[in-house]
């Protein structure tokens, strides 16, 4: 719910803005004429007419819409006055009001003293634009003067004519000074600060097309901007019945998209309800213009219609309190309530209601709205980015928790792996030396143990085992894959024993690639492989030169070995098995 200090601030700043903008009249200005009574005729001539043209009373401000229904055009006010001040003026005076509907020349005792711009289509419009015209001093009769308005209006139109002020410049240069400037330069600043905010609303929008809240809101604050226009813009380009049906229908705009953005807002759908409002945003210039005489009344019920739309956004705000928090809405429901109060204000001048001579809070009240959407956005978006920052901080974490889970993961399993390989190995090297070793060692036991071994053949025997021993071990030592270190071990054991024999080693291995299969038990297979045929050379073979020699055989990734000596070859009677 709305917190009761958020409330609090908001009708203070309410308060404080209607005290800023509220008209106020000079207690000092006693030498001001406030004139209010005057005589009124309808008369198309650009001069004023004779005294006999049948001017009625005619009291101001003067609503064309309750004093003369269903009649626009030109109008003729003739209003009289003497100066408080005795004999002839000897300062600069001047004529103050703070509005004109649609536009109106002066003329003070027969001579034109300034307008608010042209009278052909398209009119210019200082309907709610301060009028302000140096009267010259020698304009200025000692008796009684006469002041005639020549005034363009349209028909069933309210706030015709004001009442006017006339006294010294000094005076009323500054009310004009002040409303001027709330009435038009500070509408266009706000019209600004809307314009530019929509557009911010509307490219967050089309970078995140789900948020629909986004869109609906940014082309309510376009359709405002247009709607705003109408306050200060004096020469638009059209007609004024084309100008005023276009800020109408921009006006139904802006309050179908607020009214959809705060569904959105809640989640609510209604489909039938926003059917019906986009109908009433195509038939509202439809009416518009079919209405002709009737273009009051049209306008009245569309601003009636308007206030409902806004109070059905505000209505389903408060319905679906529950939802507020996601999109902070409390300030939102707060610049609705604005917007309705001021649109019964701004609706009560155009009506009567209030006096005429007021200010239209609609633009301000446009850009509060448009300042809290884009206080809305950025909070959102520090929302966003801390909800970012937060969930990288988070993710840092999980991150890091599991890199050391990893860590520690793959430190267990690696040392599981060097035990298992260690394991593996450990069993190799018993396997092969429970079949090489041991069995050999058992059978040169049991031969020796019957005395069924000569000297020669026991040392013979054990020096196949020690050789065999010294294989095992040598295809423990780490290889890196290269053969020719395997070679180059198994070379430095075998070339003393062939020296011993008068054997030459012609030794003609060359670079060869590395090989991804030499585990520790395929080094042992080549070793052992080599072993056999030298072991052959040296017991059958009666050889003096061995040669061994590798290259890359045809076929790609392998290679071969090759032993050959000058020996006696093979025989028959020497079948054997391993030659």
């Amino acid at each position: 719910m709305i917190k009761r200090r958020e409330l609090l601030s908001f009708l203070a700043i309410v308060c404080v803005i209607y005290a800023t903008l509220a008209p106020t009249t000079s207690l000092g200005d006693t030498q001001v004429l406030q004139l209010d009574h005057a005589e009124f005729v309808l008369d198309g001539g650009a001069s004023h007419p004779p005294d006999s043209a049948g001017w009625n009373p005619q009291s101001l401000p003067d609503n064309w819409s309750a004093s003369r229904s269903n009649i626009g055009g030109f109008g003729w006010y003739r209003l009289r006055f003497t100066l408080v001040e005795a004999g002839h003026p000897n300062q600069l005076y001047a004529i103050y009001l703070p509005r004109v509907a649609l536009n109106a020349a002066f003329y003070v005792n027969g001579v034109y003293v300034g307008s608010g711009g042209q009278f052909n289509e398209p009119v210019s419009r200082n309907w709610n634009r301060a009028q302000y015209y140096l009267i010259p001093p020698h304009l200025l009769r000692r008796e009684q003067n006469t002041l005639h308005v020549r005034l363009w209006a349209e028909s069933n139109t309210n706030n015709n004519l004001t009442s006017i002020s006339l006294g010294p410049a000094d005076q009323l240069s500054l009310r004009f000074e002040r409303r001027y400037f709330l009435q038009t330069t500070l509408t266009a600043i706000c019209t600004a600060v809307i314009a530019v905010i929509s557009l911010l609303t509307l490219y967050f929008w089309g970078r995140r097309r789900q948020d629909s809240v986004y869109g609906y809101i940014g082309f309510a604050m376009l359709f405002s901007v247009v709607t705003c226009l109408n306050f200060y813009v004096r020469d638009p380009l059209l007609s004024s019945v084309a100008w005023d049906m276009m800020v109408l229908v921009f006006e139904c705009g802006t309050a179908v998209f607020v009214c959809l953005c705060a569904l959105r807002m809640v989640d609510l759908r209604w489909p039938r309800f926003e059917a019906l409002l986009w109908l009433f945003l195509l038939a509202a210039p439809i009416a518009m213009v079919f209405a002709r005489g009737d273009r009051f009344l049209i306008t009245s019920a569309l601003g009636i219609i308007i206030v409902f739309i806004y109070l059905v956004a505000l209505g389903s705000l408060l319905a679906r309190h529950t939802l507020w928090r996601r999109w902070k809405t409390e300030p939102v429901v707060l610049t609705l309530v604005m917007a309705i109060f001021v649109g019964s204000h701004d609706i009560g001048m155009l009506t009567g209601v209030f006096p005429a001579d007021g200010i239209f809070y609609r633009p301000i009240a446009g850009a509060v709205a448009s300042i809290v959407v884009g206080w809305l956005l950025i909070s959102r978006f520090v929302d966003a980015l801390r909800g970012y920052a937060k969930l990288n901080i988070e993710l840092e974490g999980r991150v890091a928790q599991k890199h050391a889970e990893l860590e520690e993961n793959y430190k267990r399993m690696n040392q599981l792996e060097r035990q298992s390989a260690t394991v593996e190995e450990r069993q190799r090297i018993m396997r092969d030396m429970h079949d090489g070793l041991g069995a050999q060692l058992i059978s040169t036991l049991s031969l020796v143990e019957h005395g069924d071994l000569a000297k020669e053949q026991l040392v013979a025997v054990l020096r196949e085992c020690l050789d065999d021993l010294r294989l095992t071990i040598d295809s423990l030592e780490s290889t890196e894959n290269d053969l020719l270190t395997v070679l180059g071990n198994f070379r430095y054991r075998l070339e003393p024993r062939l020296k011993s024999r008068g054997i030459q080693l012609d030794w003609q291995v060359k670079d060869l690639p590395k090989l991804a299969c030499l585990t520790p038990q395929n080094v042992l297979h080549v070793l052992r492989i080599l072993q056999e045929a030298f072991t052959n050379i040296l017991k059958h073979a009666r050889a003096n030169i061995v040669k061994v020699e590798t290259g890359i055989a045809g076929v790609p990734g392998k290679i071969f070995v090759s032993v050959s000596d000058n020996g006696i070859g093979l025989t028959e009677k020497h079948p054997g098995h391993g030659l």
